[in-house]
């Protein structure tokens, strides 16, 4: 059988095979889990305290309202899931004015999604720190939640 490499059950090549391949799957799944999409949670925390937004998929982008942080900052998730082709996560944040809000932040995710991080908190988007024009700071980050 010359040209052919046959693996024994104990073969070396073939329990690094077998690692690599769970380790991918592992991967994969934490990510992207068949059934429903899953939601998000994004904590927002403003002078010492800390305001959850649990965020699900929308498919009217346009009805999504902001939440207000006191009367200094808006938060806006908008997670549109599916078809693909119009799949995405935009992060916005506001500061307010006497005369509206004003855009002071904005992030978009496209799929494939990021996954959660290792870390103890999991947030995949990390710390985002937005500021207003008298120094007011905003900081959020978001994860995905558990099924």
């Amino acid at each position: 059988m010359l040209g052919q490499t046959i693996f024994s059950s104990s073969s070396p090549a073939l329990a690094r095979a077998r690692v690599w391949l769970l380790a991918a799957s592992a991967a994969f799944s934490a990510c992207a889990k068949a059934g429903a999409p899953p939601s998000l949670e994004c904590v927002l925390d403003y002078g010492g305290e800390a305001h959850t937004v649990i965020v699900h998929p929308t498919s009217d982008p346009y009805r999504v309202q902001p939440t207000k942080i006191e009367d200094a900052f808006e938060f806006k998730a908008v997670y549109i899931a599916a078809p693909a082709d119009v799949a995405g996560l935009d992060l916005y944040s506001y500061y307010l004015t006497e005369r509206g809000s004003v855009i002071a932040d904005e992030t978009k995710y496209r799929p494939p999604f990021p996954c959660n991080a290792p870390s103890s908190d999991g947030n995949f988007t990390g710390a985002h720190h937005v500021y207003g024009p008298d120094g007011e700071e905003l900081v959020y980050s978001c994860r995905w939640r558990s099924r």
